[in-house]
């Protein structure tokens, strides 16, 4: 079994090591096994320059809109039609075990009672254990998997602006009714004109879902001790990858660009995933009479006031570049929906507030990975409250 993963320039940026080094260390697939599909000129470049093994992609032209959604299903149909079995993530999943064990299983395991093989290893949702999530997935190259995607790519030229998911999702639940005798007829969101024609299935099958603890996608994912990878799924304004990468760090499973030990790029500035320059920074962060880093709107004068809380991220972020700080993101504990901390992100832009100030995770102080090189030890000299006040 070989292993890939589609990506452009947006990821590749300060991912490339990290996703070769966590394939080989933690998943199990060296770049003997393991190669990165590029869909722009830079991030091959990227990978040529330091050795990794690369595919430069292009999806037909005048069918397929959305590059990275709809190559995966290219290179997955080419790669059946070539007889190789294969193990597909995506680039904004991050692997903390090996999921290995469950693959050999998936390519060698025959019911004996049913007679039944899977072709088909999948993953779902942790909030929709049954609705498949194409962020991970595994494959057997035989009859069955390659009149899958042949009917699954018919359908993205069809319906170039129906996403690739839905596709994948409604054309496995085709060949699921169809083994199982009953009849289905496609439906849902297919763009333009609705769904395409409800083909005839010649090699139906049943397909193997991880469990949806094991492969956590959620955009508020909950990991457990059967967790082996976590998909981070994101709306506004996080949806892009810098807002993936920054959940990522959020939940201590980011590594980036300069976790690689014979990276060129490490050296004595290097910590951790970020980069810094000279011997000392400044930082900036949050303290209150409740606790040190955190916000609470749960207070007399200020529940449900949001303003305040803007207003107190504004002042953090004026103070972080009047005195030229990085900004340790606060995190805010509300109880408008469910009482519970969230995070700051969705009070500010993202983007602009980058261009203007430096800033961490809310966990930065607690997770080694985000300031720790070599012989490096506690990030901090010195710490100082300046400042304590109540915003009401």
């Amino acid at each position: 079994m070989i292993a890939f993963t589609i990506s452009d320039y947006s990821y590749v940026r300060d991912m490339l090591h990290e996703i070769f080094q966590m394939m080989d260390e933690t998943v199990g697939f060296s770049s003997k096994h393991f190669f990165l599909v590029a869909i722009d000129q830079k991030s091959v470049e990227l990978a040529c320059q330091h050795g990794y093994p690369v595919v430069m992609w292009k999806a037909y032209e005048g069918n397929l809109k959305d590059a990275v959604a709809n190559t995966k299903i290219i290179v997955s149909y080419e790669l059946v039609m070539r007889g190789f079995d294969f193990f597909f993530t995506e680039m904004d999943v991050w692997w903390i075990r090996s999921p290995k064990e469950n693959l050999v299983e998936f390519q060698k395991r025959h019911d004996d009672e049913e007679h039944d093989e899977k072709h088909l290893y999948l993953s779902g949702h942790q909030n929709n254990p049954h609705a498949p999530n194409i962020g991970v997935y595994a494959v057997k190259a035989d009859k069955y998997t390659e009149e899958y995607f042949k009917i699954v790519i018919d359908f993205l030229k069809q319906k170039p602006e129906t996403h690739d998911q839905w596709i994948m999702a409604e054309v496995y639940r085709l060949f699921q009714h169809t083994y199982d005798n009953q009849e289905y007829k496609l439906g849902g969101t297919f763009k333009p004109d609705g769904p395409p024609e409800t083909p005839s299935v010649q090699n139906p099958f049943k397909a193997k879902y991880f469990s949806p603890h094991e492969v956590v996608a959620d955009e508020r994912p909950m990991p457990t001790h059967a967790t082996l990878a976590i998909h981070t799924l994101n709306s506004t304004p996080l949806q892009m990858p810098h807002g993936k990468k920054m959940v990522a760090k959020e939940l201590g499973v980011y590594h980036g660009f300069r976790s690689n030990p014979s990276s060129q790029e490490v050296g004595p500035n290097a910590a951790g995933y970020y980069e810094r320059s000279g011997q000392y920074r400044k930082y900036i962060m949050l303290d209150t009479s409740t606790r040190t880093n955190m916000y609470s709107n749960v207070q007399p004068g200020r529940y449900h006031d949001k303003m305040t809380t803007q207003w107190t991220m504004a002042l953090l972020i004026a103070l972080a570049r009047k005195t030229d700080r990085i900004l340790v993101l606060p995190q805010v504990f509300q109880a408008d929906m469910d009482a519970g901390t969230y995070f700051s992100w969705p009070m500010m832009d993202y983007l602009k507030v980058s261009e203007m100030v430096d800033f961490r995770e809310t966990n930065f102080v607690s997770n080694r990975r985000a300031w720790k090189h070599g012989g490096g030890g506690w990030p901090f000299e010195s710490v100082v409250t300046t400042a304590l006040f109540d915003a009401n």
